[in-house]
């Protein structure tokens, strides 16, 4: 999305302040959030809290297509960053948890080389394709990754309960 987005939010009538603050929210929010959610993953488990931030990132950018002006652009990044919160930390803590010390700095490693490989290739392949497709299918392609995501997390995450 990070090609076409400021072009998108600009088309919506967003000036160039209101787009430095549509950009912000989604880190805002998950400065505000994530300790909250991951203090709330303690006590109601991380599997279900990471579940419903998967959710919530197959569910919101396909939102942005029906976007109507600037400030609903806000409103759907605001909830896009409450849902990252309850997937990067999570995951990392479910690292943490399940992967034997002394194969933890691999493990993390493997984590952030996904992450990053999405953050390099996303927007090279978000840039180049528009042309032949429509600017639509850049928003909409989370939902199967999104759905992916999810059955993959419901299959390998195993649900433990947190202890009180």
């Amino acid at each position: 999305m990070a090609p076409i987005f400021p072009l998108y939010a600009l088309g919506l009538g967003a000036s160039y302040t209101m787009l430095g603050i549509i950009i912000s929210v989604y880190g805002g929010i998950q400065l505000i959030t994530q300790v909250p959610i991951g203090r709330l993953s303690d006590r109601a488990g991380r599997k279900r809290i990471l579940m419903l931030g998967l959710l919530t990132f197959t569910i919101m950018p396909p939102l942005y297509v029906y976007a109507t002006n600037a400030y609903e652009l806000i409103a759907i990044r605001l909830v896009g960053g409450i849902g990252a919160s309850a997937v990067w930390p999570l995951a990392m803590a479910l690292i943490i948890e399940r992967v034997d010390p002394l194969k933890r700095g691999r493990a993390m490693g493997w984590y952030n080389a996904a992450f990053y490989s999405a953050v390099a290739v996303g927007p090279a392949i978000g840039g180049v394709l528009p042309p032949y497709l429509s600017w639509h299918w850049v928003f909409l392609v989370n939902i199967p990754i999104g759905i992916i995501g999810i059955l993959f997390s419901a299959r390998v995450i195993p649900a433990v309960e947190p202890e009180n």
